[in-house]
Order: C-alpha cells, then structure tokens, then sequence
C-alpha cells in the first residue's frame, strides 16, 4: 500500500504543477477507487491469509514432534510421567545405592570429575548427594587442565589410600587407573557418558566395581543420551526416592550440563532442562554462587537454553581455559553457600575472565582463517589446522568456530610441551567424529601402559573430541584423515528454511513456538523466512549498531525486533531501505519486566518503500512516469 499512497501523492503534486486539472482528477479519481479496491482485497486476504496461518501455526506441532520423533504431544508428555516416576532404566543405579548405604558413613568419597561445565556440575552433584546422605569424609578432585589432561589419572590414584572412588563425567576409558585402583584395595564405581575405550577394535571395560554409562554398555538404559551429570542425577535420584525438594537442586545442575555438553534435547533429557532451567531463577534450588553468576549473566530474568549455552556455560569453561586448576576452582566457587556479596564478587571474577577467553578466542579465530587461505585447507575435509604459541584451553572454541562457518569437520592443534601438538575437533551434524579418529589412531600419540597394552591419547564423541599426536606425524596424521574420512555433504548440512510467514504474524509464531520450550540440538527452532518486514526509522535511522565494535545489527520493525550478529558490513552498506525481507529463528527479549517478539536473523534482502513488489504498484509507477514524461 505504499507504494499506491506515493504514486497518489504524485500525481496529487503534478496537479498543482503542471495544470493537467481535468486530465489529471479523472487518473486520480481512478487511482483513488484502486487503492480502495486493493485495501478491500487485502483485507479479504488477509482474513483467509489469517485463517491458513492458523492452520499453518499448527503446522509448528508437527514439525517439533518430528524433531523429537515422537507422533503426538501425547508422547512428551508420557516422558514427563516417567521422568517424574522415575521409570527410565538405567543399569547399575540400584547397585551403588545398595552399595553405598551398606558403608560405614565414616568411609571415605572420593568423587573424581572432568574440568568442563558438565564435570563441574556432575561433581558437584555426587559430592552434594555424598554429603546429604550422610559420609562425613568427601572430597573431590578435577584433573589440571594443561599438567595433567583429561580424565582420571595414575596420580589421583596413589593419592588415595581407602575408601570408594566414584568418577563422574569420566572413567569409562581410564583402563589402567582403574586396575591400579583394584590393586590397592579401593572400591570403584565408574559413572560416564562416553563411549567405551577400543583397542585395536575390540572394546575394553575397566575393571571396576560398578559401571554406569548407558553409551558405552549397550542395552544397559531405556535411553542413552544423557551427559555426565544426567547420569549423576539419575543417581541421584534413586538415592533419595524421588523427594522432590531435594531433587530440584540436583536437576538444576543436571539441566545446565546438559545443555552446555550439547545434548540431544529428547526423553529424559527434555524433562530435566525444561524442569531444571524453571527451578534455576529461585535462590532455594541453587547454591548461592550458581545463583550469583546467574544474576550476572543475566539469566535471572531471561532463563533459556540459549541463555545458559551462551553466556553462562562459556563464564564457567573460562576457568580451566585459562588456569590449570580451573576445574578446581569452579566446584568450589559453584559450591559456595556463604554470604550474597561475597558471592557476587566471585562471579564478576569469573566473568572477566571470560571476557579474557573472548579476546584470546578471536584472536586465534582470525589467525585460523588466514593459516586455512595462505595454506589451502578448505578445499578438503577434515580441514586441520596448526596454530603456533594458541592457547590450549581455546583450541575447542577456535575448532567450533572454523566448524559453524565452514559447516565441516575441523581440528585444530597447537603445540605443547614435548615436541607433542594438543588438538581439538569439532563437527557438524551427520559426521561421527570419534569413529573417524578411530580410523588413523596410529597417527594419535600412544604409550605402553603397565600390561603392556597401549594406551591411546584421544576420546570424545560424535561432535567433539581431542586428541594428542606427535609434531612429525601432523601432515601425516592430515592427510590419512581426509582420505580414509566417511563422506559428508556439507551442502545438504547447510541451513534451510522451514516457514515462511508474513511479517505481520511473527508474534503469533513466537507465542506457539514457545510451547516447545526448551529448543537445543534434537529439538532446534525452525528457521523462517519472513516476508514483508517493515523497518521503523529511529532517531539514528533504520538500523542501529550495538556491542563493543558496533558489529551487531538491531533493526525495530513493526511488531517485534531483529537482530543479527553477523551482518553488520552488509548494512553498512544498504542503509536506505524500509522494508525487507530475512531468514532467521523467533525469539523474545526479555528486558526490564517487558518481553518483545525477536527475530535473530542471518540474512536479508531489502529494498525501498516505493519498490513493492506488486503487479498493480509497478502498473501505478509506471503510468506515473508516463504523465510526467
């Protein structure tokens, strides 16, 4: 219609210019009974349009229950009932409760963790549930980071001299720690996510007392993608009969790791982050120090997977980023009950140090990026790339950023101390990453252990996974893994759109869309294309640069708000524009007390008022131009 409303005005004009009086009112007059026609049209449109996006806003439910490969909304429930009635089967939980309340209480816990968010929150839920159930001697330990590595190791062992040792988020690959552990009389039970150690392609179990980890034990679970401290919730759990005040805190840390350790948000999992991320604005359900670093990342008000993904999990990894006894650390400021104030301090602490992480992490972005152009890597997958002098603790975040942007596999190394390099991969979904790396292991580091087997330096999953080799095998190690590596179509991984709506029905979506709630891999938002957005001015025009660099793009349309983080150049250079059109997810922002419709969008087009794109404006600007001609 504007369009219609500026060829209006036009001729209007050139009424009073050029004296085409009798002429000209007879076009107008004529111009004048279209636009009521095509406002009367519209408006029938717009009431069938209406009533098929009803329709099509159902279309929602179909595309989240095929996501989560359900049939109905009927099934999401039952996994509630079940979750709740603690019906999900997990091997070895009744075992290690049995266990452990046959013990003397006077009997030392020994809970040994992993340095990452989710072996964070896992250790600090066993030595919580170790402590609530009555031991009077727990203690917990976190491998360094850059000295010691990943995992339980040989010197963790002869530090403990009696009692139970219970791994979380670790342990099922930890063949020799465990059996050095057998030797001096401990008892073991082993909780993990991972999958089980393979050496030269037969699989290997630790001899431990008791194992708990439904991906490596096939058959052993009703449902296997739980993270470490999913696992350690399930324990949990089955400790305290479901008591439902003392279980919340549990799930609150169970819903954080899961989301952080970028779990499929399907069955259990969905019912302990959407019930968790409820309970974790409420000071009962946490620790004075997680609810203090939630205040500072925001998440009081605005509490979303996305919120924890991004802003929360990333502040608690910047500890062992950065600092080899990181891990240690944070259980310890997670764990703090004591004063608010002191609270807050600590979590501003923890917070610089992420905004450290974000420096270092952009600098070795951009030096990935000019060592993949100068060297050709991204012709071929994996791409694999050497960093000089990179920091360890970020060559993950540099791996995953490579990996978003060329949508492939990617490892990344650096070099450490030893003539060794310290890798880390990422992948997209569809490329199984472990198994890949299982097919050049005799590229990856190994060393004899105490029986003679070798034990290799590398583990993880589908979508991550690190890994050391020696400095002299890296061209080697590259090119055996591009050539033995499984197909992948990095084209038919890439972004599609699965709505296209009016603009005008954007709030509409987001208010169905957030019945789904929370959103994650196995359950991501749909993406939409969304036509016919228009762009109010402002008091610096229609697009206002925001963030440190000016480098984020916040556009007020009409009904709701977009914003996008990757296209500032791109509008630095289309200013002129009011209406447009952009790919993105639906969102909301939450800001003092009052919540907008959001739209994070990845693309645009855009174009000028006067362009609408209909048969009857272009007829109008045309016999415009014709009259003034």
């Amino acid at each position: 219609m504007g369009a219609l409303f500026f060829v209006n005005c036009q001729i209007h004009r050139m009424t009073y210019m050029e004296g085409h009086s009798f002429k000209i009112k007879k076009i107008i007059l004529i111009i004048d009974r279209l636009i009521k026609g095509e406002k009367r049209k519209e408006k029938v449109n717009n009431k069938k349009q209406n009533g098929g996006n009803r329709m099509e806003i159902k279309d929602l439910e179909k595309f989240f229950c095929n996501n989560m490969k359900v049939n109905s909304l009927q099934d999401v429930n039952e996994w509630f009932i079940r979750s709740r009635n603690d019906d999900f089967r997990i091997d070895g939980l009744d075992e290690t409760v049995e266990l452990l309340n046959s013990l003397s209480k006077d009997t030392p816990i020994h809970i040994i963790g992993d340095y990452d968010v989710d072996g964070i929150m896992s250790t600090l839920e066993l030595v919580t549930m170790a402590k609530e159930a009555g031991f009077t001697d727990v203690s917990y330990r976190i491998p360094k980071r850059f000295s010691e590595g990943y995992g339980m190791n040989n010197r963790m062992i002869e530090e403990i001299n009696s009692g139970v040792i219970i791994t979380c988020d670790n342990g099922i690959a930890a063949i020799e720690q465990v059996k050095r552990a057998k030797e001096k009389g401990l008892t073991v039970i082993v909780t993990d996510h991972h999958l089980a150690y393979v050496n030269d392609g037969e699989v290997q179990y630790p001899e431990a007392d008791i194992i708990i980890d439904p991906n490596a034990i096939p058959g052993s679970a009703d449902f296997n993608g739980y993270c470490g401290a999913g696992i350690a919730y399930k324990l949990c759990q089955r400790m305290f009969k479901n008591d439902k005040k003392i279980l919340g805190k549990y799930q609150v840390m169970a819903a954080v790791a899961t989301v952080c350790d970028v779990m499929d948000l399907v069955e259990e999992n969905y019912v302990i982050v959407k019930d968790g991320l409820k309970k974790l604005i409420y000071p009962y359900y946490c620790t004075t120090g997680m609810y203090a670093l939630a205040e500072i990342m925001g998440l009081l008000e605005n509490c979303s997977a996305d919120g924890i993904g991004y802003k929360l999990g990333p502040a608690l990894n910047a500890l062992s980023r950065l600092h080899d006894d990181g891990g240690m650390l944070a259980v310890k400021y997670m764990s703090f009950n004591g004063p608010y104030p002191q609270a807050m301090k600590t979590a501003s602490w923890i917070e610089g140090n992420n905004n450290k992480r974000k420096e270092l992490s952009r600098k070795g972005v951009e030096d990935a990026m000019k060592i993949i152009a100068d060297e050709h890597l991204a012709d071929k997958y994996p791409i694999t790339i050497y960093i000089p002098g990179l920091l360890e603790g970020i060559i993950g975040i540099v791996a995953g950023r490579i990996c978003e942007d060329f949508n492939v596999p990617v490892v990344v190394f650096t070099d450490i101390e030893g003539g060794f390099l310290k890798g880390s991969g990422r992948a997209p979904e569809g490329y199984k990453l472990k198994a890949n790396l299982d097919k050049v292991s005799e590229y990856i580091y190994r060393y004899e252990g105490h029986d003679g087997e070798y034990i290799y330096c590398y583990g993880g999953h589908d979508g991550a996974a690190g890994l050391t080799i020696e400095a002299d095998k890296l061209d080697d190690f590259r090119e055996k893994l591009i050539e033995r590596s499984d197909f992948f179509d990095s084209a038919k991984a890439a972004e599609s759109v699965d709505f296209e709506i009016e603009a005008s029905l954007v709030k509409a979506y987001v208010e169905e869309q957030n019945k789904y709630e929370p959103f994650g891999k196995g359950n991501p938002k749909p993406v939409f294309r969304i036509k016919n957005v228009v762009a109010l001015p402002q008091s610096d025009g229609f697009i206002r640069f925001m963030g440190g660099k000016k480098d984020i793009v916040k556009i007020v349309c009409k009904g709701f708000e977009a914003i996008s983080f990757n296209q500032a150049e791109f509008f630095k250079k289309n200013k002129d524009f009011n209406r447009l059109e952009m790919v993105g997810t639906l969102g909301e922002n939450k800001f003092n007390g009052k919540v907008t419709p959001q739209v994070d969008f990845v693309s645009q087009e855009v174009w000028e008022e006067d362009e609408i794109r209909t048969s009857l404006a272009e007829a109008l600007r045309a016999k415009a131009k014709e009259l003034s001609a």
